[in-house]
């Protein structure tokens, strides 16, 4: 049992003297009544905005994101859990210490590369799952019912129910999507396990790798009417979600090789193309003053490259020193920019 979550009451106050470490509420506002007053449906909804954000691949992301006191709660709910939940290993989203890029490393130089991922994934975990997800993780059976209640927001279905589901965009759906799908996890690394496969998931990627001949057409592991393919979609169905055909791929030997957007043929490495766009902005930032934004953006990107190819990489660095001889540019420009404006004032 989770010391924190034994019972509601022990609940409550761990939510209560957690919170002045990690919202910015003063000690005693998120009181017991305060915490019980969001059981109600309609509060919850009016706790939440929502917004869009662009994907990679295409089309808009809808956020659907907490706002004040609930977003409180629920951030003191997923620190929490942190303190006490135990991912499963083969778990590489949203957990301290793994990342994309120790996702791709458990399938670098492999002959053999399935990629597939879950459609709807945080729509597709109710409640109820939650809840039960919970209560088999430790926590009290109503603590798990309340924090299942705080932490999903009712959506209409295309067919018209009413469900509560975890929102993309809660501080609280990552560690729970993580314990929620702690069963199927343990499924599939035993499926993994019987076909001799390396298995992992980051979020809603999955991915399966091996050495041996997997896939023939109409036979083998990763043949669509195969074996393999008929227990991994029925592991995934038992435990509410579908595979999204559209991004599922075999690689082959020969084959460009990519997990969670990484290159994994040799080593775990950025694509080729990340590296080209981002010595184009670059350049383009280096023949005129850069916007503020345009700063942020590739400053996050080297931020990217250093965390997967590593500080003393040498592309990583040529391309670093760029960087800071931009900034150093950038930085007298605003600096005179701000004299003149003084001047002007004066």
């Amino acid at each position: 049992m989770m010391k924190n979550f034994e019972s509601l009451d022990s609940f409550l106050a761990a939510v209560r003297d957690i919170a002045p470490s990690v919202t910015e509420q003063a000690i005693g506002d998120l009181s017991p009544r305060t915490v019980l007053g969001f059981r109600q449906a309609w509060k919850r909804e009016r706790s939440y905005h929502e917004f869009a954000i662009p994907k990679k691949s295409g089309g808009e992301r809808r956020i659907t994101a907490p706002t004040g006191t609930l977003k409180d709660i629920q951030t003191c709910i997923a620190r929490l859990l942190a303190l006490e939940y135990v991912p499963h290993p083969c778990a590489m989203g949203f957990v301290p210490g793994r990342s994309v890029a120790t996702n791709a490393a458990l399938h670098v130089g492999r002959k053999y590369v399935f990629n597939t991922d879950l459609k709807d994934f945080f729509p597709s975990i109710g409640a109820p799952k939650v809840e039960g997800a919970l209560a088999a993780s430790g926590v009290e059976p109503m603590t798990a019912r309340l924090i299942s209640t705080l932490c999903c927001i009712p959506v209409r279905s295309e067919d018209g129910r009413i469900r509560n589901v975890l929102p993309q965009g809660s501080p609280a759906s990552p560690i729970l999507s993580n314990i929620a799908c702690e069963m199927m996890d343990r499924r599939l690394e035993g499926l993994s396990h019987r076909f001799a496969l390396s298995y992992s998931r980051y979020a809603d990627d999955i991915t399966f790798s091996s050495n041996h001949q997997c896939y023939t057409e109409g036979d083998g592991f990763y043949a669509p009417d195969g074996e393999f393919m008929r227990e991994l979609s029925a592991i995934v169905s038992d435990n509410g979600f579908a595979l999204n055909d559209r991004k599922t791929r075999l690689a082959r030997n020969g084959d460009r090789k990519e997990v969670t957007g990484l290159s994994v043929d040799r080593k775990v490495n950025v694509m080729r193309d990340y590296v080209k766009n981002l010595r184009a902005a670059l350049f383009q930032m280096e023949r005129r003053i850069p916007t503020r934004r345009e700063v942020e953006q590739v400053r996050g990107r080297l931020a990217y490259m250093r965390m997967v190819k590593g500080k003393d990489d040498p592309t990583y660095i040529k391309l670093g020193g760029r960087f800071k001889r931009i900034i150093f540019k950038y930085k007298a420009y605003l600096k005179k920019r701000q004299g003149a404006e003084s001047i002007k004032s004066a």
